[in-house]
């Protein structure tokens, strides 16, 4: 009998592979293919549940992304403003107040500035 496994190399197909799994499952037993049919129903249950994390997580990943983003963005843009604000000799306090930034931000600016 022909093993699916451990065919010679001239008949190494993987057509006639499938071939023989298919006549194996035909072969078997009404408790054998209740169970098989019952193990496919489990791995697509468990491929679909993997396929919804997967997908999740990327929506998740994505819009975290998102966020981190604006929040660079938006400190990106305070720093700017902050160094002008600076080159117009207003207070520390004043700056860190008008910006968001905390007045040791402000403060880095100020050496980095110099």
């Amino acid at each position: 009998m022909l093993n699916k496994d451990n065919l010679p190399p001239p008949l190494n197909d993987v057509h006639l592979k499938k071939a023989l799994q298919v006549l194996n499952v035909m072969n078997f037993t009404p408790e054998e293919r209740t169970l098989y049919e019952g193990h496919l129903k489990w791995l697509w249950v468990e491929e679909n549940t993997v396929k919804k994390a997967k997908n999740e997580g990327k929506e998740e990943g994505i819009q975290i992304g998102k966020e981190e983003g604006i929040q660079i963005g938006e400190t990106q843009k305070a720093m700017a403003i902050a160094q002008n604000l600076l080159q117009e000799k207003l207070p520390i306090a004043y700056i860190a107040k008008v910006t968001g930034l905390t007045i040791k931000q402000v403060e880095q600016l100020y050496t980095v500035s110099l």
